[in-house]
């Protein structure tokens, strides 16, 4: 064949040669051909909320397996799994990619906390009507919570615990804008209503 494609099974130096035949004879050439091979260079980011984990592979040099060991004894082969850890803490998270050429690892520390969780929750806190008249909802995540009310002058007028939504009577606050501070474990939401 004039013009051959070759697959070499490993990397390595050869000498590879060439025969060339015509009407008169034959002549020959070798040379030395060097065939590299690229292990993959790993690389992943991490994005989490609450126990819940995504990772994402950014890995180069064409891997075309992978294996995750997310640090708590469960693995991936996923590309680009996800993961729910059953506690909080620090996990060693290790990517292995592989490709034709070998095989890559890195390791992160990834750490899990449910203080997102507080903070998912905690923006779904709710006030209405507003302005009010005489019964202010407010909505709360259901976990303990406390609710301060101050006014414009910025003394407390009210403070409660909850675990859950509250209504509270107004009918007795004079007019004006109030401050509502809501506070779940170490996370504080502020907001403000009109009482007409």
């Amino acid at each position: 064949m004039q013009n051959p494609l070759h697959i070499y099974n490993s990397p390595g130096t050869y000498t590879v040669c060439m025969i060339a035949t015509n009407n008169c004879g034959n002549d020959s050439t070798c040379q030395t051909v060097v065939i590299t091979c690229d292990l993959p260079n790993t690389d992943w980011s991490e994005t989490s909320s609450g126990y819940d984990a995504s990772f994402t592979d950014l890995s180069t040099q064409s891997p075309n397996s992978w294996l995750w060991d997310f640090g708590d004894g469960n693995t991936s082969t996923s590309q680009n799994p996800t993961h729910t850890y059953s506690s909080t803490g620090t996990y060693l998270v290790c990517l292995t990619s592989t490709n034709s050429c070998g095989a890559d690892s890195t390791c992160i520390n990834v750490n899990i906390s449910d203080a997102s969780i507080f903070e998912q929750e905690l923006l779904l806190v709710a006030m209405y009507p507003n302005p009010v008249e005489d019964r202010l909802m407010i909505e709360l995540p259901n976990k303990p919570a406390s609710v301060a009310i101050y006014d414009a002058s910025n003394r407390l007028i009210l403070q409660k615990e909850s675990l859950g939504d509250l209504e509270i009577d107004k009918r007795d606050f004079a007019q004006g804008m109030y401050t509502v501070q809501v506070s779940v474990g170490t996370q504080k939401r502020v907001g403000k209503f009109v009482k007409n």
